[in-house]
């Protein structure tokens, strides 16, 4: 039986003096408190978003509350936080939600602003490849530099780069092309070389510059404003679809001849490409290279709006395009969310990784033992890993070989989990430089899941937030199976239901006719007399054009019918509406009636949903055991001046 128990605690002073405290326990449900913190939460928090003023009354608030928190523990009680489909569908939420406390927004802003700002030109750059693997030794790697370095100064000297290249670089490509990259403009290369080309001036050299792939040496030598998109439009003739590849030419120039005389290109390629394969095409994202046909791209960005090219021919056909609109480029703004998303998939969130690596390792005062380390290392350095490579057998796999704030790392973990990333690499020189990646990476992941498991406590926000999208995964399957599922498939409740409240879709008597609308009485009684002679809803509007009219079904409480009168099939009246008047045809009238189920069943299903929540949350809250701490309530309502 529902009971709503208002406890009544006095304290003395409480008018002025006493303080609330934001843990004293505001509400019971059934044996489970909630604190006036967790009320009022939530309260402010949605007072912005509530468009019923009635709801923002803390005592109607408390009772959507009441309703809320009665729902997460029957969900609770139905075992469905205990599915599957919830625990992921929750982790996916959380992960998504703790990403942002993973970053350092200062740092990530910082490169979206530099992202940005290149992204509006493009670079010409040739270069000189010096490979080196990414886990070269030490050795390895020094040897690679003093090659790099020794090109770089044959190029600094005045050696021309494009020889260099030829004889130097280790990119397959660069004996064809002599090292030349062409134009390109932000995220199109990894980041360090990216960083290196736009930092690099015009026309002089950088130093190397190391990536992924090894040394790079880079000829920058050309900068140009990016071509953003064009709006165009593109009239195209293939000389296939005729006898002779003349007549193609020959149509094409008739196209021409029509634009320069000012038809538009729309009208004018109707005349000419009927039956034409793409004859014409409206490309509102024009790019550079979004179309192989040679010499386009140039043609579109030098002409300016409204301009069209001459007729021009690649692989077996013509050509003309116009130039409708240059599309502005988009601003920071308009670009943030677009950027941000790519910087953190790109190579460049390496920084943000690095950062957050040593961010973390001084928060849990991360120390390596590295006696032990270096004697774990050295069962690895040098070793080739084959298929039938076994992982060693570790004497000491509990010693220690890093601590840190509430922890250790044993040398059994870290063998594990090299173990386990050696397995997808074959015929695999083990290096120290591999090794001490790997003894970063095995650092970065375990610190970054103690962070990660401890975020609520860190962050009540994160907590909050977390919880509401907990409870409103949890509402979203308990309402699913509780109240939707079942009140959709019970059709014969629903039916029932509109046996019960037929009334209730009684469609009103309707006119079926006309409804014209005019200035004056005298213009309305022209209006009539002209149709009852002709008949002609048209033939009236066009003779005496009305305000506005209306032909079709009038349902007869309409308000612009309150002063018209006799409805009856074939009637023609007039009358006053509002400071104008109005000519109503009657061709037929129907009375009112209940409409078949067929007709409605939609609707019902819908409103007998709608009833059946009401009941199902009625016995929710008759089954339930409420207890208010009034005292706490009403100096809440105190607070918020109600």
């Amino acid at each position: 039986m529902y009971k709503q128990i208002l406890a009544l605690v006095f304290s003395l002073l409480f008018t002025t003096v006493y303080a609330q405290s934001p843990n004293e326990v505001l509400l019971t449900i059934n044996n489970h408190s909630y604190s006036v913190d967790d009320f009022e939460r939530v309260y402010t928090k949605n007072l912005d978003l509530l468009k019923d003023e009635n709801q923002k009354d803390l005592d109607n608030y408390m009772d959507l509350y009441v309703l809320y928190q009665l729902k997460v523990q029957k969900a609770y009680a139905l075992g469905l936080d205990e599915k599957e489909s919830y625990k992921e569908e929750l982790a996916k939420h959380r992960k998504e939600l703790a990403e942002k406390y993973f970053t350092d927004e200062t740092r990530l802003d910082g490169l979206i602003k530099e992202a940005f700002d290149r992204s509006s030109f493009e670079r010409e750059a040739s270069h000189i490849l010096i490979r080196i693997d990414q886990f070269a030794s030490p050795q390895d790697t020094l040897q690679a530099y003093e090659k790099a370095m020794n090109v770089y100064q044959k190029a600094q000297s005045g050696m021309d780069f494009g020889e260099l290249a030829v004889e130097y670089s280790e990119d397959p490509s660069a004996k064809q092309n002599k090292g030349y990259l062409g134009y390109f403009t932000v995220f199109r290369m990894v980041y360090p070389f990216e960083s290196a080309t736009f930092k690099t001036p015009v026309g002089e050299v950088s130093e190397p510059v190391r990536s992924r792939f090894g040394y790079h040496i880079i000829k920058v030598t050309d900068e140009k404003p990016i071509r953003y998109y064009r709006s165009i439009s593109m009239i195209r003739i293939n000389e296939a679809d005729f006898a002779d590849a003349a007549q193609a030419e020959e149509m094409i120039k008739k196209a021409y001849t029509e634009l320069q005389q000012g038809k538009p290109i729309e009208e004018v390629s109707e005349h000419y490409v009927y039956g034409a394969k793409n004859g014409f095409r409206k490309i509102e994202k024009f790019y550079p290279g979004s179309l192989s046909v040679q010499g386009i791209d140039d043609k579109v960005y030098e002409m300016s709006e409204g301009q069209f090219t001459q007729p021009f021919s690649d692989k077996g056909s013509w050509y003309i395009v116009q130039l409708d609109k240059i599309l502005p480029m988009p601003t920071y703004e308009e670009s943030y969310a677009n950027i941000r998303r790519r910087v953190i998939s790109d190579s460049r969130a390496q920084v943000l990784q690095k950062d957050l690596n040593k961010h973390l390792q001084e928060k849990y005062h991360f120390q390596p033992q590295q006696k032990a380390l270096q004697s774990l290392v050295s069962l690895y350095k040098g070793k080739t890993n084959s298929k039938d490579w076994n992982p060693t057998v570790l004497k000491n796999a509990d010693e220690v070989i890093g601590s840190y704030d509430g922890g250790e790392f044993t040398a059994n973990q870290f063998a594990d989990f090299l173990n386990n990333r050696l397995k997808l690499k074959a015929d695999f020189t083990i290096s120290e430089t591999y090794l001490s990646n790997e003894w970063e990476e095995f650092i970065s992941r375990n610190l970054k899941q103690i962070y990660d498991e401890n975020l609520e406590e860190m962050y009540p926000e994160f907590k909050h937030t977390v919880q509401e999208y907990r409870e409103g995964l949890l509402l979203f399957d308990l309402m699913e199976q509780e109240i939707w599922t079942k009140a959709k498939q019970d059709t014969i409740a629903q039916q029932n239901y509109f046996k019960a409240n037929a009334e209730k879709y009684q469609e009103p008597s309707k006119i079926v006719g006309g409804l014209l609308i005019y200035d004056t009485k005298k213009q309305a009684e022209k209006a009539m007399k002209f149709y009852q002679k002709n008949h002609s809803y048209e033939k009236t509007v066009e003779k005496h054009q009305p305000e506005t009219w209306y032909k079709g079904d009038i349902a007869e409480t309409d308000e612009r019918l309150k002063n018209s009168k006799n409805h009856h099939k074939g009637s023609v009246q007039v009358f006053p509406v509002k400071s104008k008047y109005a000519v109503l045809v009657i061709d037929d009238y129907v009375s009112a009636r209940i409409p078949g189920w067929e007709e409605v069943e939609n609707r019902v299903a819908y409103d007998y949903q709608s009833s059946y929540e009401t009941e199902w949350n009625n016995q929710l809250k008759q089954n339930a055991e409420i207890v208010v701490n009034q005292s706490a309530f009403d100096q809440l309502k105190r607070k918020y001046k109600q």
